[in-house]
């Protein structure tokens, strides 16, 4: 079930064996796997909860809709803008649907360096496997590459650079072009249409609109979570409190440490908050004979 702000009347005051903190690619497939084998689940999401009806392809009208800050937020500098999702889905929502599995040498230095020696790629490979199933991920085929990404690549073929050819999540694909703006044909295959209505339909209780802003911990556990049920233009209108015997945080790389960091959890290592990692997404422009289309 998904409840949204505007269906909540009142302060909420809930108990779950588990409260999961975001829905995007992390926080709906844990809601998922837990609410089918059996436990008692709440998911509570900062943004709205909207579906293909809702996906207008207008930049003025999803911007605010599906991103934080409108679209706007950006490193401290301003050199790098940040792409941070704000829905029922998250950042899966208006991603480029490129999936890839952890790299080998990444799993290896989290093994050597910070001791995760469950989680090698071998081990890894299932899982790796049955969440490629569920989103439907394929290879992309020629005839879907365009002629802006073909001139990429034969750059990189006569600078002797490595590349591929990445693999993706989308089911009938229109090739419309409007992924980052919500794809109103469903052929994207996001937590909002995979993991997110099989974790409702196990009888996970979903709430959008509920922006958690601290968790409580007693002697060495956590014990509930807080937040605020907020209006369209994100003003808070009713208290959220969630009684939980165990609760995962999947706030993304940026609202997690935050929400870490006001809840005093985990800081000790003064850690919370730093060694943030960006992809810059370089801007390349170059003129050519013949026309190129980037979409």
């Amino acid at each position: 079930m998904i409840t949204t702000g505007e269906q909540i009347t009142g302060d909420l005051h809930l108990r779950a064996e588990v409260c999961v903190i975001g829905t995007g690619a992390g926080g709906a497939v844990v809601a998922k796997e837990l609410a089918e084998a059996g436990r008692d689940v709440v998911v509570l999401e900062q943004g709205g909860y909207y579906t293909r009806e809702d996906f207008t392809q207008r930049e003025d009208e999803m911007m605010p809709l599906l991103y934080e800050d409108m679209g706007q937020r950006a490193t401290v500098d301003q050199t790098i803008m940040i792409m941070q999702g704000r829905n029922v889905g998250g950042s899966t929502v208006h991603n480029l649907c490129y999936c890839f599995r952890t790299p080998q040498p990444i799993l290896e230095k989290w093994r050597r360096e910070a001791g995760l020696r469950d989680m090698s790629y071998e081990q890894m490979l299932p899982s790796f496997e049955r969440v490629e199933k569920m989103l439907k991920v394929k290879e992309i085929l020629p005839h879907e590459i365009n002629t802006l990404n073909n001139k990429i690549r034969e750059g990189c073929e006569k600078l002797g650079y490595h590349g591929l050819v990445a693999r993706h999540n989308r089911e009938n694909c229109t090739t419309s072009g409007f992924c980052l703006l919500g794809c109103p044909f469903d052929a994207k295959q996001s937590m909002l249409i995979t993991y997110i209505p099989a974790a409702s339909n196990a009888g996970a209780r979903i709430y959008a609109n509920c922006p958690v802003k601290k968790i409580h911990a007693d002697g060495g556990r956590v014990r509930a979570v807080e937040g605020v049920v907020v209006d369209a233009l994100n003003r808070p209108r009713h208290r959220v409190h969630v009684d939980a015997q165990l609760v995962v945080l999947s706030a993304g790389a940026i609202n997690s440490p935050q929400i870490l960091l006001n809840s005093e959890i985990a800081t000790s290592s003064g850690q919370v908050g730093r060694n943030l990692h960006l992809h810059p997404s370089i801007l390349l422009a170059g003129v050519y004979d013949e026309d190129i289309y980037g979409y």
